[in-house]
């Protein structure tokens, strides 16, 4: 890190991973903004956006809810502890997305856990089921509303059964979209006559969440935990 700055100089703490997979210390009184998915960051820069939906995108949905009620709940596992993996045979990684995109987009249902509890940490897990007109399953401790579609998701932590939050999801109304060029947002703040400001205690802020942040116990703690899981000793 430079050791000197002008006085008209910005800098942004910017990451898009969550606590955990961040190691060392942030020094006070060095960064001015922060750029991040959390909301109550000074530039907020979630993984997709959402607006209004159309008529013909709400009547989709309600034909959606009532074909749900038609049939029977059904669930499959993919990958290596279900069914085997899918779309592996194309060298082209695109393609290989594509078909991707289009087998899961059979399934009404999408399990969509995070591998953190973290505030507002809401991954392309969750877009992309949206994007397949899927029903996301989540696994939140945080109120996520203004970042998603109210009623879009099923959260493990809100209801008792699959069918009280189905009934819900009827009165969603909107669908991903709009503009994610975040840093677009970010030179669109710098030409804005914005106070001057300075984060005088970034890791407070950082540990400011849902999930602790990265520490070495923690890691070797956590690589016990999973050796003894293999092992058949956990």
């Amino acid at each position: 890190m430079p050791g000197y700055r002008s006085r008209d100089q910005v800098w942004i703490w910017l990451s898009m991973d969550h606590p955990t997979f961040l190691w060392g210390e942030n020094k006070p009184n060095i960064f001015n903004w922060t750029m991040s998915y959390r909301r109550d960051s000074t530039i907020k820069m979630p993984f997709s956006t959402m607006r209004e939906m159309t008529d013909e995108e709400k009547r989709k949905i309600q034909t959606f809810f009532y074909e749900l009620q038609k049939h029977g709940l059904e669930t499959e596992i993919l990958g290596k502890c279900g069914l085997g993996k899918i779309c592996t045979e194309f060298k082209n990684d695109n393609l290989n997305y594509i078909c991707l995109q289009d087998q899961l987009g059979r399934y009404k249902f999408y399990i969509a856990f995070e591998n953190r509890f973290c505030r507002d940490y809401i991954t392309e897990k969750f877009w992309l089921s949206l994007s397949r007109n899927q029903v996301p399953i989540v696994a939140w401790k945080f109120n996520a509303t203004g970042i998603v579609p109210p009623g879009s998701c099923i959260n493990i932590f809100d209801f008792h059964s699959v069918r009280s939050a189905a009934e819900y999801i009827l009165s969603r109304r909107f669908k991903i979209g709009g503009d994610l060029c975040n840093l677009c947002k970010m030179c669109k703040e710098l030409h804005t006559k914005r106070p001057a400001q300075v984060y005088t205690d970034i890791e407070g802020w950082l540990r400011q969440d849902t999930c602790e942040k990265t520490r070495l116990v923690t890691l070797i703690f956590t690589i016990l935990n999973r050796i003894c899981f293999y092992l058949g000793l956990g």
